[in-house]
């Protein structure tokens, strides 16, 4: 049997947005949605005679710019090499 899916609509920066998304997800893009407002609210707050489209580029440079940050910060993988490397070594030494 299908996922349970949930038809919603959106408001980020005055524009309604409809997706369908699996329920359980719900609260993710309720989540997206409250940060991206928040986003364009501060951006609005200093740029009051900005455009609604170059408003909404900022805030997806801001955000994404973050989310990039964020992976980064989580990326284990340069260190687990590292640590691959060093048990190589050491069971080539050990072996000696």
């Amino acid at each position: 049997m299908g996922e349970d899916m949930l038809s919603m609509t959106l408001s980020i920066g005055g524009l309604k947005c409809s997706v369908t998304e699996p329920r359980t997800e719900e609260w993710i893009f309720r989540e997206a949605t409250r940060m991206i407002n928040d986003k364009i609210a501060r951006y609005r707050e200093k740029h009051v005679q900005m455009d609604p489209y170059r408003l909404l580029a900022y805030v997806t440079i801001d955000l994404t710019t973050s989310l990039i940050e964020e992976k980064r910060s989580n990326d284990v993988e340069p260190l687990l090499e590292r640590v691959r490397e060093i048990n190589r070594r050491l069971g080539s030494v050990l072996k000696e």
